[in-house]
This record gives structure tokens, C-alpha cells and sequence, in this order.
């Protein structure tokens, strides 16, 4: 079979058990499971689904964020989520859509550079079913982490245009790697396209040493262009982000040390990478980090094969560079449980910015993907010194048996596992069948890739039925783990069919927020365009944060909400209480965000000031009797720097429903009267329409977030929109009748279409002219 033959076999393979995976999703209405996507991801593709257009502000969750530069639909100008979005892909499946796709793409172009790099298409094929399948990258489906998934499943994109660049001396290689590169960023996961373009730089770096002249100058300026252009395609999401990082509580050069180290790997977890049972997969984990969603597990046979590739071919420069960043990510996933990442946190730019260095764990496995393909190679080459096999295959199926043993006489290793979380011993204990099970598995298939490994040296197997047991055997492995990462739940009209709390709070036609105390967690309301004060995130505005007393967090931890001011000019006008005996209630909680909620739990109680609109099952829902409308015209203000605003709004002297904090003066005749409601006509994530009546000259004041993108109108004619109450906008108010917009434009954004329509046409231009022969490099 021809080599084209064969990788059109190859695709049509890899393709076919893709589609009998995803198969349960792919044709049906059930989605898949992903727990991030379930409470956040979904909603948000519903709305983009529903609104049939971009979005650039979302106005359901903490009292409005960007759409693009807070990353909320942050894949609205990746390329293939723009068309599965043109071709009207239901929302559900959009994700099974980018999981198939671009683990097809892994595994492909993991085959085409491991082809580049040995000349065999078995050994190509052991690493494309390696890395594809392995286990940091199937098991993402489980936390719904479609973005992080996209950029590992790129890496071998970028790197095989990249190689063949450099080998092929051809310019549009750069360019199109520079595409793909700005595709990750697009993803829109940016740390994890900052480790692929750090891996990338150095590798680059690698393959140019040695060479000189000319054969060196191109490859420069095809890397000049591979950054440029990546920049130049990643510009809508880059520019807005950029713009965005003051407003964010994640913004600046990061949250210290101990902020940066969190969510590392511990090492021991290291042992994983024998047994995946050794934490624990899911439920069952009992390491240090609070949670684990993943596996780190590679499979047994890609280890074994990397290895002998590492010892048998030493010399060749890549594989020096795959083992030398394989050791250098596996450190850096360490993170701080290491001294040593002391020194990546203050010499590597843009380190400090990220939390969670365990992340980098892909460019590991990617590393012993291709490894394992050099080591095949070697193999297939033919070894003539079977006792230095003989050596290594002992001195790989050792550490095996080693942890099989502890496990079994259990005493040495529960021992550890008090050492090591001293507070999860349970866990561990409910880990401990698994773990035995799984260590035996592990050395059975230790002792397997051997006798594999054994087989193929001695010719008592042809290269090709090698390389297809071995790619067979590689995948079985790695899905009897990865299987337990895949999962369905009910199709959305199930899943979020309303509730009895949403079937009451859908009578109210008004404009109002909501603020849940224990009841389904996410962004569930958002399907049904009720909006949440709290909800499910991860970027929003920092300065709301501030405002409901999350300072310093990105979760939904609020200390001021206890506060009847702050929750009406917040325009939270019901409560969603677990049901409770006020009388059974602690008095205090050390924690302030609980003690906060006891508050809450006793106030709602007061009469004066709440009463209960509906009684459930399980919750009850309170009317604040005191919120103020969603817009309003005040006529009175009080100009207070910024970090008094808050206090003032806290205290009991504060009259919301006459006064208005702002931070300049905007020279109005002040008036002792109540507001005046406005009448919201139009409500759309991008836009708001509102007319008013006033007798005198006020300020009109919406209970959204202010963001600098957002502009106004009064009867046309635009207006300077205010900071008010901290947080939120306001614009002056003319007296009489008047029409009033409200829209979200970004010139951040509109720059960076410019750019990425400049950068495609850029890659466009270098690809037909090279074809067409216009260029020869």
C-alpha cells in the first residue's frame, strides 16, 4: 500500500472509532457530560444559539460581563466553532463536534510529524494512537474543558508545520503555523497556547543550531512570521483580552507565589504515569489538590518505547529536545512542591500570570508520543544487542512489580497515604480495590509490551503487524481508563427543563435579578433568561467582585449581600432560600461568606423588609421588598471617592431610593425627591432600548455593570456614560420625554478583525504563491 494510501486509511480508521465513541452524543439529543459545560459552557451556547449572533456582553451572570474580552464566548472567532455555529450546529453538540474533530486532528498530525521524523509508518502510528487517546487529553471531556482540549490538540499541528519548515526551507509552513498558533490562542485557552508556544520557540531554537548562512536566515524570518501572524489571527480575542486584564480580579502580574502554585502536581503523583489508580480517578482521589478531573496516565507501551527510543538514539537533536522538555515539564508540573519552580515563576516572563502549572502536562505526553515513535524506529532498525533489552525491559517491569507488591502487603503503602493526605486516609482506603486492581493491570500489561518489544526483535513479527498490535494494544489500555472520562446525561430539555422555582419567577415580566442561596449552582437560570447575581464564570468584573464582597477571588463568595442596600440597588429583587428553622440557625460563622448567608437566613424573616412570595419542596422564595428597578432617573447624588462608596451604601443611614454615589461631579441641580422608574422597551445582551418622563433634569441610572465598551444615547445624540454606585452606569438625565440606548462597541475588537482578515490573507497569499511558484522559498 502506497504511503498516501495508508494515511487515508489511517484517517478513515481513527475517524471510524471516533464516530463509534461519540456515537451516544453524536446523533441523538443527549449531551455529553462535562461538568464545566453543563453549568457554564451550555447556557452560554444556548444564548449565542438563541441570539443567533455574537455576543458581546452577557447580561444573566454577576450583573454583566464581557463577551469577549472576559473570554465568556471567548471561541467566537475560532474557526471551526464559527462553522459549527454557521451551519446551525445545536449547541449540545457543538462540543461533541470540537472533541471529535480535534482529536481526529491530534492523532493525524501527531502521525505526520512522527513520519517526518522516522521515515515509518509504524512508528508514526504508535504515536498518533499515543497521543490522541492519551489520558491528559481524553479525560478533559469529564470537566468539559473543550479549550484546553483544542490547544493540546493543536501542539502537533504546529509543531509538524513548524519541522517542516525548517526541513523544507519553505515559508508559507511558518505561515500556516503562525494560522494554527493564533487558532489556539482563539480557543480561546491562553495558557495553554503560551506553554505551546513556549515549547514550540525552544524547539525552533533546537533544530536551528548548526546551521549557518542563508540556511539559517530563512528559517528566522519563517519564524518572524509564524509569531506574527499567530498574533494577527488571535487579535479579536487578544486586543479585547488585553483591554479587559484592569477590569479583571485575575489581571496583573498575578496573585503572588502561593496564587501560581496552586493546582500544582504533587510528584507523587508522578506514579500515575504506572497505575492511574494511584490517586484515585475521580471520586476516589485522595491526593493533595481539593478535586482531580483527570488522569495523567500515558499507557504502559508509549513509556516503554520512549524509553529504548531515549537510549538507542540519543544522539539524534530531537530526540535530546523531547527528553530535555519532557524532564523540564514534568518539574514544571511539579510546580511548588519543588524549589525549583522558583526560578521559572521569576525568570520566564508571563509565568507569574497563571496559576495551575500541572497544566503543562500535554507538551509531557506529547514529548513521550514522540519518543515512543523514534524508539519504534529504533526497534524496527533492528537491535542486535538483546542482553542491553533484556536490561531495560528488567529495569522498566521492576518499578511495576515493586508498587503491586506494597499495594498487596498494603500496611507500607497505606502508611504513605497517611504521610501524604493525612486528612483523605478514607479516601484512600475506598481507593485501595482500584489501586490493586490497576497495579496488577499495569505490570500484565508491563510484562505484554515486552514480550511485544521481544516479538518485533526478533523478527517473529512484521514491522507493520507490529505496528498495528502495538497501536491496538496501546488504545485498549489507555480506554479502559479514558472510558471512565466519557459520560452522557439527558438532552437540554430534560436536563434543564424549568423547575417549580423557575415556573413562579417566569410570572414576573419585569427586569430583575435573583440571588439563589444552595440552589443548582451554574448558570441554569440563564436558560431561562432569569438573571443571577451570582452564577458560573471565572473572569468577571473585578470591581463587582468588590462590590458584593468577593474581593480577591473569582467565586461567587459574597459578604455584602446580607445587605438589603446593596442587594436593591443591585436590582436583586427575590431570594431563593433553602428551606430552614430560623430558630435552629448558628448566631456567627468564623467564615464571612457563611456568616454572610446566616444573616441573609435571618433577615428574610423580617416582614418589614421581605416577604415570602412562594414556598416549595425544598426552597422558598423572598420578595426584597425595597429594589430598586432595573433603570431609574435619581435627582440627588453624592460624589465619594472610590473606596468610600461601599461603606456608604452598607450603612443604614443610605436612602437608595433617593441617592446615588458617584466618583466626579457631573455639575446636576441636586433634588431631595424619590426616584422615577424608566420603562425598559428593549433588552438584548448587546443593546438596550429605554424611554423616560422626567419633570427635571436627573441621572438615569442602570443596574449593569459599567464597562468602558458600553456607549449611550439620549434621542440619538450620544452621551458620557458615569460610573455610579461603584459599579454600575448612569448618564445624565434631560428633563421631558426622551429615548434612551444603550449598545456595546468595541473598537478593540473591530481593530482585531482587521487584523486577522490582514493575517488570513497574509497565509493566503504565501500558500497560493508558493503553489503558483511566484516564490520559491
Amino acid at each position: 500500500m502506497s504511503e498516501s494510501n495508508h494515511r487515508i486509511a489511517l484517517f478513515l480508521v481513527l475517524l471510524g472509532i471516533l464516530i463509534l465513541i461519540f456515537l451516544p452524543t453524536l446523533f441523538s439529543n443527549r449531551m455529553i457530560f462535562g461538568t464545566d459545560f453543563l453549568t457554564g459552557g451550555y447556557p452560554r451556547r444556548y444564548l449565542e444559539f438563541k441570539e443567533h449572533k455574537l455576543l458581546f456582553w452577557l447580561p444573566h451572570t454577576f450583573g454583566g460581563v464581557p463577551g469577549i474580552g472576559a473570554a465568556t464566548f471567548g471561541d467566537a472567532f475560532y474557526p471551526v466553532s464559527i462553522i459549527l455555529r454557521f451551519l446551525r450546529v445545536l449547541p449540545h453538540q457543538i462540543q461533541v463536534y470540537l472533541y471529535l474533530i480535534h482529536l481526529l486532528l491530534a492523532g493525524i498530525f501527531t502521525y505526520l510529524f512522527a513520519f517526518d521524523l522516522t521515515r515509518r509508518r509504524e512508528a508514526a502510528m504508535v504515536a498518533a494512537v499515543a497521543y490522541m487517546f492519551t489520558g491528559p487529553i481524553f479525560s478533559l471531556i469529564y470537566a468539559g474543558h473543550e479549550g484546553r482540549m483544542i490547544v493540546n490538540c493543536l501542539l502537533p499541528v504546529v509543531f509538524f508545520l513548524l519541522n517542516r519548515g525548517l526541513d523544507q526551507n519553505r515559508l508559507y509552513y511558518f505561515g500556516l503555523a503562525g494560522f494554527v498558533y493564533g487558532c489556539s490562542i482563539l480557543s480561546p485557552h491562553v495558557q495553554m497556547a503560551y506553554y505551546l508556544g513556549m515549547m514550540a520557540t525552544v524547539f525552533f531554537i533546537i533544530k536551528l543550531i548548526g546551521r549557518k548562512g542563508k540556511v539559517l536566515k530563512l528559517p528566522i524570518i519563517g519564524y518572524i512570521g509564524f509569531v506574527i501572524i499567530g498574533a494577527l489571527i488571535a487579535a479579536p480575542l487578544a486586543l479585547p483580552l488585553l483591554k479587559y486584564i484592569p477590569f479583571s480580579p485575575r489581571g496583573g502580574a498575578g496573585r503572588g507565589y502561593a496564587w501560581a502554585t496552586s493546582w500544582s502536581m504533587p510528584p507523587e503523583e508522578t506514579l500515575n504515569l504506572l497505575t492511574p489508580h494511584f490517586s484515585g480517578l475521580l471520586d476516589n482521589y485522595w491526593g493533595c489538590n481539593f478535586f482531580k478531573l483527570h488522569t495523567e496516565y500515558l499507557g504502559i507501551l508509549p513509556l516503554l518505547l520512549a524509553l529504548i527510543g531515549v537510549i538507542y538514539s540519543w544522539r539524534e537533536k530531537e530526540t535530546r529536545f523531547f527528553t530535555a522538555w519532557s524532564i523540564f515539564a514534568l518539574i514544571f508540573t511539579w510546580g511548588g512542591h519543588t524549589p525549583i519552580y522558583r526560578i521559572f515563576y521569576h525568570l520566564l516572563w508571563g509565568v507569574n500570570k497563571f496559576r495551575a502549572p500541572a497544566q503543562i502536562f500535554y507538551t509531557f505526553a506529547f514529548s513521550i508520543a514522540v519518543l515512543a515513535a523514534i524508539g519504534t524506529d529504533r526497534l524496527l532498525k533492528g537491535v542486535k544487542d538483546e542482553k542491553t533489552i533484556k536490561k531495560i525491559s528488567l529495569g522498566f517491569a521492576t518499578p511495576f512489580l515493586l508498587l503491586l507488591i506494597l499495594v498487596l502487603m498494603r500496611g507500607p503503602i497505606v502508611g504513605v497515604a497517611k504521610f501524604l493526605s493525612p486528612n483523605r486516609v478514607d479516601l484512600f482506603m475506598k481507593n485501595l480495590p482500584q489501586l490493586e486492581t490497576g497495579a496488577f493491570l499495569s505490570l500484565l500489561f508491563a510484562i505484554l509490551s515486552i514480550s511485544l518489544i521481544f516479538l518485533l526483535n526478533r523478527k517473529r513479527i512484521k514491522p507493520i503487524i507490529f505496528g498495528i498490535i502495538a497501536s491496538i494494544f496501546i488504545f485498549l489500555d489507555l480506554w479502559i481508563i479514558d472510558h471512565q472520562f466519557l459520560k452522557t446525561v439527558d438532552p437540554p430539555a430534560r436536563y434543564y427543563a424549568p423547575d417549580e422555582i423557575v415556573g413562579f419567577l417566569k410570572k414576573d415580566r419585569s427586569r430583575f435579578r435573583v440571588f439563589p442561596i444552595e440552589y443548582r449552582s451554574g448558570n441554569y437560570l440563564l436558560i431561562h433568561d432569569i438573571e443571577n447575581c451570582g452564577g458560573e464564570h471565572g473572569n468577571q468584573l473585578k470591581r463587582y467582585q468588590d462590590f458584593i464582597g468577593a474581593k480577591n477571588t473569582v467565586m461567587f463568595r459574597p459578604t455584602h449581600l446580607h445587605n438589603q442596600n446593596m442587594l436593591s440597588i443591585l436590582n436583586v429583587k427575590y431570594l431563593i432560600i433553602p428551606n430552614h428553622d430560623p430558630s435552629r440557625l448558628p448566631s456567627y460563622h468564623p467564615n464571612p461568606y457563611l456568616n454572610s448567608l446566616l444573616k441573609v437566613l435571618r433577615d428574610v424573616h423580617d416582614t418589614t423588609r421581605y416577604r415570602k412570595v412562594y414556598q416549595g419542596y425544598r426552597f422558598a422564595i423572598y420578595e426584597n421588598l425595597r429594589v430598586i428597578p432595573r433603570a431609574v432617573i435619581y435627582y440627588d447624588y453624592a460624589v465619594l471617592p472610590e473606596d468610600a462608596i461601599i461603606p456608604t451604601i452598607m450603612s443604614p443611614q443610605f436612602d437608595p431610593n433617593r441617592i446615588i454615589c458617584l466618583e466626579e461631579d457631573i455639575g446636576l441641580h441636586r433634588q431631595n425627591r424619590p426616584y422615577t422608574p424608566v420603562r425598559i422597551t428593549s433588552y438584548h445582551p448587546n443593546r438596550i432600548e429605554l424611554t423616560y418622563e422626567s419633570e427635571t433634569d436627573g441621572i438615569l441610572y442602570l443596574a449593569d455593570n459599567y464597562y468602558p465598551m458600553w456607549h449611550a444615547a439620549v434621542d440619538g445624540k450620544e452621551v458620557e456614560v458615569y460610573r455610579a454606585n461603584y459599579t454600575f452606569r448612569a448618564i445624565k438625565a434631560p428633563k421631558g420625554t426622551h429615548r434612551v440606548s444603550f449598545w456595546f462597541n468595541s473598537p478593540y475588537i473591530n481593530l482585531g478583525i482587521g487584523l486577522m482578515i490582514a493575517g488570513l490573507l497574509i497565509v493566503v497569499g504565501l500558500v497560493f504563491s508558493s503553489q503558483m511558484g511566484i516564490i520559491k522559498v
